[in-house]
């Protein structure tokens, strides 16, 4: 593992413990925008792992890392689309007034958050 992708990796779990003391704070739409957030990080780590550098948008990350989560078996196609998905929660947080999120939203998107670092990390040992 890359020490930049280590330290992507770090910053992925404390935003996941982030999300799990907002959400207990009654926070549910900041807590599902910050499990999002972990798992972008952690998508960066495993980018900068392969590919020596990382894109600067949250666009490019979510195409970069679908590219290699398909042609890795052990990440697949539901990896890949779970980034772009999750990105939803941050739109809604920072932009939308015509939405929000519940806490059991925010829980099941902490879940998959937590499952994702998790696998990407594995891959980079």
């Amino acid at each position: 593992m890359t020490p930049v992708a280590e330290d992507l990796i770090l910053k992925a779990k404390e935003t996941l413990e982030q999300a799990e003391v907002i959400l207990k704070a009654g926070v549910p739409m900041v807590a599902a925008r910050q499990a999002y957030m972990a798992a972008f990080h952690a998508a960066q780590a495993l980018i900068h792992d392969r590919d020596g550098k990382v894109p600067k948008t949250h666009s490019g990350v979510q195409q970069q890392f679908a590219r290699l989560a398909l042609a890795d078996a052990a990440l697949g196609e539901d990896m890949g689309r779970f980034l772009s998905r999750a990105y939803d929660y941050k739109d809604i947080a920072d932009y939308r007034t015509d939405r929000t999120v519940t806490p059991a939203e925010a829980g099941d998107v902490i879940a998959k958050a937590k499952d994702f670092v998790s696998r990407i990390e594995s891959r980079l040992k």
